[in-house]
C-alpha cells in the first residue's frame, strides 16, 4: 500500500507533518528483540542487513521499532505490530501513488482539512490493518 502517514511517531522521526510510506500487512511480527529482525517473506533486506540499527519507540499509537543505516542515518524501515512500513525514497524503481491518508487525527495545523487530494484519510489505520477503519473529513 501506498499511502500518507500523519501520526506523531513519523512526525518525530521524519521531522514533518507528513511522512510518504509504503506499507506491507503481511510482514512477520518484531518484537524488537533480536539483532536479526525479520520483515516477512514479501520483504526481504538484500544488502547491508548487518547496518540496520535499531530504535524502540513507544507513541500513543503503537510501540514501534525504527530501523536506519548506521552509516549515514537514513530512515529505511518501521515494524509496527504485524506491518512494515518504508520510505519510498529507499526504493529507486518503485513509482509512489499514494491511495490514503493514515492517522489524519494526529494531524498538525489542520493539514487534513487542506488537502484537497480526494484520497479518503483514515483516523487511524483501515480496518484490515486493525484499525478502526474510521474515516475523518
Amino acid at each position: 500500500m501506498h499511502c500518507y502517514c500523519h501520526c506523531t511517531s513519523c512526525q518525530r522521526h521524519s521531522g514533518d507533518y507528513i511522512r510518504a510510506s509504503l506499507i506491507w500487512n503481511n510482514a512477520s511480527s518484531d518484537s524488537g528483540e533480536g539483532e536479526d529482525p525479520s520483515f516477512g517473506e514479501e520483504l526481504q533486506v538484500l544488502e547491508g542487513k548487518e547496518l540496520l540499527s535499531r530504535k524502540h519507540c513507544i507513541f500513543p499509537e503503537k510501540e514501534s521499532n525504527r530501523y536506519f543505516c548506521s552509516r549515514c542515518g537514513t530512515p529505511c524501515l518501521v515494524t509496527v505490530g504485524k506491518y512494515v512500513t518504508a520510505s519510498p525514497v529507499i526504493f529507486p524503481d518503485v513509482d509512489f501513488k499514494p491511495t490514503l491518508h493514515l492517522y489524519c487525527s494526529h494531524s498538525k495545523k489542520n493539514l487534513v482539512g487542506v488537502m484537497k487530494d480526494g484520497l479518503p484519510k483514515y483516523a487511524d489505520i483501515p480496518a484490515e490493518f486493525g484499525g478502526s477503519g474510521e474515516l475523518v473529513e
